[in-house]
């Protein structure tokens, strides 16, 4: 049987959904940090000690020209000061960056519609 560059392609992707699927979080993925304190007790300590940096820092109100340098992309609307591992998924999920609404006033207009 001879291969085209479509039956190709195909195979290529069907392979790579294959490979996907098997990198993807399994229902045995545990996502408590605690549960890892006793076995991995030096990569946990570290990560624990990144709560020391609590302060959140809005680098745009330090260094306004940075709004100017991003003008277009998402830094322009929030750039924070990086702060430990601790608070990284709190402050992606808080950041004004990806656009999601924060409340339901957030995003709307006066007719209730999504504003982008």
């Amino acid at each position: 049987m001879k291969m085209n560059a479509k039956s190709i392609a195909l195979s290529a992707v069907i392979a790579a959904s294959f490979m996907a699927a098997g990198a993807m979080a399994s229902d045995k993925t545990e996502p408590r940090n605690e549960v890892y304190k006793d076995k991995f007790s030096n990569q946990y300590n570290s990560w624990h000690a990144t709560a020391e940096s609590e302060e959140i820092v809005d680098m745009l109100e330090q260094v306004p020209s940075l709004v100017v340098l991003w003008a277009g992309y998402g830094f322009a609307k929030d750039y924070n000061a990086p702060r430990g591992h601790m608070y990284a998924v709190t402050d992606v999920t808080n950041s004004l960056r990806t656009g999601a609404p924060k409340n339901a006033e957030d995003g709307s207009n006066a007719n209730g519609m999504l504003e982008l």
